[in-house]
């Protein structure tokens, strides 16, 4: 549960979210109505205004609930190197494909992605991760390149229903940006890494 919010405005929220989510799976996003959400969630107008300016915002609230249980993982893991992060990602996201599929049915998966991209600062100030120094924002562009990166390896295995362990995917990934980045060194940056 979300620091500091009660668990009934919570559970009225998810209540919301979750009807409106249902619909999604179904109807078109600019389809569905407030009369719908709120009749298949039982709340009135006034509960879902209370809560929501618009059915955008229920994205993001969704969005918002996801990262904040990737971030919490990512605290949980017992180590914390690249790989391991990475496989993490990439499985925390493979059990919540179908949300990633219904954003993507929608044309709205950028939604997701977004909110990642503008949560992973103040992520990275609380982090414990050895690469989230407190070194004034310099790696700030890799973290978003990484966040980026690793979002758009995933859904091109989702898309093509590439079925690669997230674990072997990880390591892939890190041997290949390892012999690119010391084969191309010299080329591309002028010295040895």
């Amino acid at each position: 549960m979300r620091a500091g919010m009660d668990i009934r405005i919570l559970e009225s929220k998810e209540k919301i979210a979750e009807a409106f989510f249902k619909l999604l799976e179904k109807f078109s996003f600019e389809e569905i109505t407030i009369s719908e959400i709120t009749g298949l969630a039982q709340v009135s107008r006034n509960t879902y205004y209370r809560h929501f300016r618009n059915k955008l915002s229920i994205l993001e609230f969704l969005s918002d609930e996801l990262i904040e249980d990737y971030f919490f993982e990512v605290q949980q893991l017992r180590e914390k190197d690249l790989e391991h992060v990475l496989a993490l990602y990439f499985s925390f996201w493979l059990r919540h494909k179908s949300f990633v599929r219904v954003l993507e049915k929608q044309r709205l998966q950028g939604l997701l992605l977004d909110r990642l991209r503008q949560k992973l600062p103040d992520f990275m100030k609380s982090s414990s991760l050895p690469w989230h120094e407190k070194n004034g924002g310099k790696r700030e562009l890799i973290h978003q390149l990484m966040i980026g990166g690793a979002w758009n390896i995933f859904t091109y295995h989702l898309e093509n229903k590439k079925a690669i362990h997230p674990e072997l995917l990880s390591q892939e990934l890190i041997r290949e940006m390892k012999d690119t980045l010391e084969k191309d060194a010299q080329r591309l940056f002028g010295a040895d890494l």
